[in-house]
């Protein structure tokens, strides 16, 4: 597991109430019979760590919970992941007012989307890419 923690490069472990999702290859089971999936990423114009700007930016992650017992119960949510979400930038510490959280009632939990990499990389003046695969970094927590 540490293994796989570097190879993500999130600063947190990968642990609840941490889980790390790469993007449409694996369920990731949180709770009893429940697993979350990245399904997909949307419009991520985050602004690459090379380039000092004001602006952030933001990329849009679906996801979709699962009951892995019951194929009747699944929930699809689109969430909203800042750029320049965390001081100092890459690894510090994540702003948690720009964290976008989704209670599920339904299941008894609430999903937040801490993270979200690789960032943007700048190529040159036309172009920034993604250099790699995404993987998501929630924390799934028990509502109290």
């Amino acid at each position: 597991m540490e293994e796989y923690s570097r190879t993500i490069g999130f600063p947190e472990p990968n642990h609840p109430p941490y889980f790390y999702v790469r993007l449409n290859r694996e369920w990731v089971i949180f709770k009893d019979n429940w697993a979350i999936l990245l399904d997909s990423i949307r419009g991520d114009t985050r602004t690459p760590l090379e380039v000092t700007d004001d602006i952030k930016g933001e990329a849009i992650a679906s996801i979709q919970l699962k009951n892995t017992t019951n194929e009747q119960q699944n929930f699809n949510f689109d969430f909203k992941v800042a750029g320049m979400n965390r001081d100092p930038m890459p690894d510090g510490k994540v702003d948690e007012s720009s964290a976008m959280t989704i209670a599920v009632p339904e299941i008894g939990v609430t999903v937040t989307l801490i993270d979200l990499r690789p960032y943007p990389k700048y190529e040159d003046a036309n172009m920034v890419s993604i250099n790699g695969e995404y993987v998501a970094l929630f924390r799934i927590e028990e509502i109290k």
